[in-house]
């Protein structure tokens, strides 16, 4: 059975999300975790509900560039502050930070 890389997962995931980025997120990880993709979402604020659809979508795509590989996949949405942001913890592969 073929293994995901890091690479793989990122190039993946940089293309799902391309124009898809929100002005209010501020970072964006990934990881490969037992089988499981997960999409970590860090932003300024809560989603409502259409923008919480598009990073589902593109979970969703990332997810679709892998069916060989048969995984399930997860997405959780953190809202954080100011103070919060400079103590995020290591959540997979960054793939988006909003620079300030």
């Amino acid at each position: 059975m073929k293994s995901l890389t890091y690479t793989e997962l990122r190039l993946s995931a940089q293309r799902a999300l391309l124009f898809n980025i929100l002005s209010c997120v501020r970072f964006i990880f990934i990881e490969n975790r037992e089988g499981k993709i997960i999409l970590s979402v860090y932003t300024d604020r809560n989603l409502s509900d259409s923008e919480k659809e598009l990073y589902y979508e593109s979970l969703g795509e990332i997810l679709g560039d892998f069916t060989d590989l048969d995984f399930e996949g997860s997405m959780t949405l953190i809202e954080v502050t100011n103070k919060e942001a400079r103590e995020i913890e290591d959540r997979g592969v960054l793939v988006y930070a909003r620079f300030e």
